[in-house]
């Protein structure tokens, strides 16, 4: 197809679009911060998956002398979830975690943490090794982060030969073994079983040429290698701490204490309740008390609402007394305890 080129300047001009950008998006990846220097790394998906483990190709002063790396990650950091090494557990910079400082103040005012909140601050172990995913062998190694307890820990029992008690190399190149499991479930919900070795070694890949390729990939560029450092100030940023808080408090307590310092921060005054004391009675009160239950009660007076006039209770000692008379009108009037002699009725 032949298209005209115009005499007007085109205001347009091509822009070409980065690999990697395209690559990490065909991945599943987004706008957020990867804490490895790769566009992206392998992630099983649901049903059978079928891998092989590269070797190591970091010294042995560099990391452990296994074919997995064991990193500390926390997870879901901020308000886009990121991930972010822990710079304190794995000694990354000056060794200074904003997170891990969080979750030491959260354990200090809870103790028991009733919410999860410092478990939801922890660092989790990871194990991070290089892959070669058999169904798209065309990626070539891919790093795994592979779960320490559910997928790393099965793995390792399953390469102990029962009857030798050796171990079987699984990550050599040529001699080594696949690995085979299922997977249900996904993100946080994904859940790894029937983890097993393949029945016989294998090696990487059929072409020697290709095999060599992989090689040199890891080995050009091993695990530590990958690891990104984004430093105190940003990760403290993206997880919501102050910054300057943090820098100003940069020994507790105790440290100022085994310390030569003369100053200590002053502690925290405990909240005390107050409480109000009863007053014992004074001896006159008691008295004026006593008096006042020796005293005979007073009466009520009764009204009618019909008449308006005033009715009492009428004391019969010795019977009824008519109404009307004065002589009624005396007794109504007297008191009960207002007795003569001779009306004592015991």
């Amino acid at each position: 197809m032949v298209v005209k080129r115009s005499r007007k300047k085109r205001k347009f001009t091509y822009k070409e679009n980065d690999t990697a950008q395209t690559q990490r998006r065909a991945a599943g990846g987004g706008n957020f911060d990867s804490f490895m220097s790769v566009p992206f790394n392998y992630s099983p998906k649901p049903g059978r998956n079928r891998i092989r483990i590269f070797p190591r190709t970091w010294e042995d002063d560099e990391g452990p002398r296994h074919w997995s790396y064991t990193a500390y990650v926390h997870y879901d950091v901020g308000p886009d979830n990121e991930r972010y090494f822990c710079r304190e557990k794995m000694n990354i910079g000056d060794g200074r975690c904003p997170i891990c400082e969080e979750r030491a103040e959260v354990l200090e005012r809870t103790p028991d943490d009733p919410d999860d909140v410092a478990w939801d601050l922890r660092a989790g172990p990871t194990e991070i090794c290089y892959v070669l995913n058999r169904k798209d062998p065309s990626r070539g190694p891919i790093p795994m982060l592979m779960p320490a307890k559910k997928v790393a820990k099965n793995v390792c029992d399953i390469s102990i030969d029962e009857t030798t008690g050796g171990v079987i190399k699984i990550d050599h190149p040529i001699r080594g073994r696949d690995i085979m499991f299922t997977v249900e479930g996904a993100g946080k919900r994904r859940d790894y079983g029937g983890i097993k070795l393949a029945p016989n070694p294998t090696p990487i890949s059929e072409d020697v040429d290709e095999m060599d390729a992989w090689m040199d990939q890891v080995v050009e560029h091993p695990i530590p290698s990958l690891f990104i450092d984004y430093g105190y100030d940003y990760i403290a940023k993206k997880f919501g701490r102050s910054v300057s808080a943090t820098k100003t408090k940069t020994k507790t307590r105790k440290q100022m204490a085994e310390g030569d310092s003369d100053e200590l921060p002053p502690r925290r005054k405990k909240k005390v309740k107050k409480t109000t004391k009863r007053r014992r009675p004074a001896a006159s009160d008691i008295d004026d008390a006593d008096e006042e239950l020796d005293a005979p009660p007073k009466r009520r007076k009764k009204t009618t609402k019909k008449t308006g006039v005033k009715r009492t209770k009428k004391s019969s000692l010795r019977g009824k007394v008519s109404k009307g008379t004065a002589t009624a009108k005396a007794a109504a009037q007297k008191s009960k305890y207002d007795f003569d002699e001779d009306e004592i009725p015991f």
